[in-house]
């Protein structure tokens, strides 16, 4: 996925942040794929940050 196109992900805020921020201290913050990874829209994020769809 790329940022700009119209997709809804849930979160969970606090898993999301806790991962976020331990995988910052732990990357190159100079290379630009590592923080694509991290970003919101990035299919690495694991499955278990993202809220389930009750639908």
């Amino acid at each position: 996925m790329q940022p700009g196109k119209n997709i809804l992900i849930k979160y969970v805020v606090e898993r999301y942040l806790v991962y976020l921020f331990d995988n910052l201290y732990n990357i190159d913050l100079s290379d630009s794929e590592n923080l694509e990874n991290l970003m919101p829209w990035s299919d690495k994020i694991p499955e278990n940050m993202k809220i389930k769809d009750s639908k």
